[in-house]
């Protein structure tokens, strides 16, 4: 019983500093994405606002 539970806490270290050196690889990457993805999802709202406005004021 003591075994396992050793076995567990070293496997659980390991992972947790692979972990911790993924982590500041991971993060900005999704960041980054997360940004060009809001920020290209403002310039499309923007342009179909400015599109409904010229086609209102057009109508």
């Amino acid at each position: 019983m003591m075994n396992n539970f050793y076995f567990f806490s070293e496997s659980y270290t390991i992972f947790k500093n692979k972990l911790s050196n993924l982590a500041p690889i991971l993060i900005p990457s999704i960041g980054s994405k997360l940004v060009q993805f809001f920020t290209a999802n403002i310039w499309v709202i923007i342009s179909i606002i400015l599109f409904i406005l010229f086609f209102e004021k057009w109508r």
